[in-house]
């Protein structure tokens, strides 16, 4: 459960600091997007190497790939979805200046 949160989180808090600095634009978004892949397959990475050598006696190493495998799936699949959301919100907040 920890293993997602801090995929996840950290995968979002990426790809909100990357679609507020770029220009609105559909090549923009699928760079965005592949950011975010990028970061959370680093955080997939960084979540097995925690977990495998500060615990290496409470889980079985095939069992901690095969949810590192479950989870940065989960976070490919949503990904687009967090792009998607964000930039509608960066837009909005562009296109309705605040008074």
């Amino acid at each position: 459960m920890l293993m997602i949160v801090f995929i996840l989180g950290f995968s979002i808090v990426v790809s909100q600091l990357i679609c507020r600095r770029l220009p609105t634009g559909f090549i923009y978004s699928l760079l965005a997007w592949l950011c975010t892949v990028v970061a959370a397959l680093a955080a997939t990475v960084l979540a097995f190497l925690a977990l495998y050598f500060t615990v290496p006696a409470a889980i079985a190493p095939n069992e901690l790939v095969a949810s590192s495998a479950i989870n940065f799936t989960e976070a490919f699949l949503l990904s687009p979805f967090v792009v998607w959301f964000l930039r509608r919100k960066v837009r909005k907040q562009t296109a309705t200046p605040e008074t």
